[in-house]
């Protein structure tokens, strides 16, 4: 996304010189007006960091690097002091039965094992999004937190795996072209195949038969519930009525919830 400035008298929006960004949190300007302090984030993957950008030059510097995500930003009148709220996630795999879930145990160790998304696998393998080396990526781990392996290599961000065609492939998110679109990746020959171009599709879902795939996706200008036949090209709008959305899950024939 980039900086737009706004002419209060006419309602003209130009964007600023200089970068677009991946994200962008908060910002202000610095005391004597010679450019903004921003918490943003510059890459997929990434996590916000404090940057200076010069006005109207568009110049960039960045001020802090370092593994934390910075989600607000301020700063004194004579702009000698900075103030920023500092945010630090961890987040791990654990496994248990369903039975007794305070015997679960963690079976990875990442920072942000799973925040993206995590699925299991028919026959007990887990697939989820990490934040291993500054981008969101693929991995698959057993049960148990043996084989661990990673999935996807192409330094684009990839979140929201499901899993599809009875354990065989998996559906996700990729930015691949700078809009999230849906993926497909076989996980016998790791080859990957894009399924949708719209205008952004997000939180695929397989239906329980893997004949269709359900995601969200935008038509006119709103966001829409869509499916499309897994191994087909016939995409179709659908109603509320007909699938309903979680943040992980989709569900046919779910009433009006």
């Amino acid at each position: 996304m980039p900086l737009v400035e706004i002419d209060v008298s006419s309602g003209k929006v130009a964007a600023t010189a200089g970068r677009r960004w991946r994200d962008l949190f908060d910002f202000t300007w610095l005391p004597d007006g010679s450019g903004l302090l921003l918490a943003a984030m510059d890459k997929s993957g990434f996590p916000l960091q404090l940057w200076i950008v010069t006005y109207p030059g568009g110049a960039v510097r960045r001020i802090s690097n370092d593994l934390s995500s910075y989600i607000s930003v301020d700063i004194s009148a004579d702009g000698k002091s900075i103030v920023a709220t500092q945010q630090n996630q961890t987040a791990s795999l654990w496994v248990g039965p369903a039975s007794d879930p305070d015997s679960a145990r963690q079976i990875t160790s990442g920072r942000l094992d799973g925040v993206n998304g995590v699925a299991i696998t028919p026959d007990n393998h887990i697939v989820y999004a990490a934040d291993h080396a500054e981008n969101w990526d693929l991995f698959i781990v057993n049960a148990d937190g043996s084989n661990g392996r990673q999935l996807s290599f192409d330094r684009r961000d990839h979140s929201s795996p499901a899993i599809c065609d009875k354990g065989r492939s998996i559906v996700y998110d990729n930015d691949l072209s700078g809009t999230h679109h849906l993926w497909k990746q076989d996980l016998k020959s790791g080859a990957s195949t894009q399924l949708t171009e719209g205008l952004g599709e997000a939180l695929a879902q397989c239906g329980e038969d893997g004949s269709w795939i359900f995601y969200l996706g935008q038509k006119d200008f709103q966001d829409s519930r869509f499916r499309r036949q897994a191994g087909g090209t016939f995409d179709g709008r659908i109603y509320q009525s007909a699938v309903c959305f979680t943040r992980w899950e989709a569900r046919s024939a779910c009433g009006d919830n």
